[in-house]
């Protein structure tokens, strides 16, 4: 069981960690008017443009470990290179590509990280008991809401660096 919690808990962290990323991404594919970037890393869209095969090549999230092939979705400029744990905290060569082990479209659609995404705006407008009803979050939803702020913050870092270096 410990083995299980282990991947469900590299899942969670990857999309909250990916999620600030893939909508700067969308926005950036929205600005240069590209036809699918409300589309991208779309998981229903996914299934409906690409074959089995292919998903199978991008570790899709929907298909069984088994099925998975790799090497992940396509590299993607502007992500941070992940190639050991601390690379997590400190961006690194935001210039090349993060290679997920399940593709990033499923991790951020992940449920926890969809209630994170809710919490965070509660969270830092100070009503976060409001949305819970009065309840305490728990500690694992904190956690995340954590996380998921400082993947913002270090997305937003890196596109005011970029655009400063022009």
């Amino acid at each position: 069981m410990g083995d299980f919690k282990v991947e469900c808990l590299k899942k969670l962290l990857e999309g909250l960690q990916s999620l600030p990323w893939v909508q700067g991404k969308r926005h950036q594919m929205r600005s240069a008017n590209h036809s699918l970037a409300d589309v991208w890393l779309d998981c229903a869209d996914c299934k409906k443009r690409n074959d089995r095969a292919t998903r199978r090549q991008f570790n899709c999230g929907w298909l069984p470990l088994s099925e998975h092939k790799g090497p992940g979705y396509p590299q993607q400029r502007g992500f941070p290179q992940r190639t050991d744990p601390d690379d997590y905290k400190r961006p690194a060569d935001y210039a090349k590509a993060c290679r997920a082990e399940i593709c990033l479209g499923y991790v951020i659609r992940l449920p926890q990280v969809c209630e994170a995404s809710r919490a965070l705006s509660h969270w830092r407008n100070g009503s976060l008991l409001l949305r819970y009803e009065g309840e305490a979050p728990t500690l694992l939803l904190l956690d995340c809401v954590e996380e998921l702020q400082a993947s913002v913050q270090a997305s937003e870092s890196f596109i005011i660096r970029a655009a400063r270096e022009g």
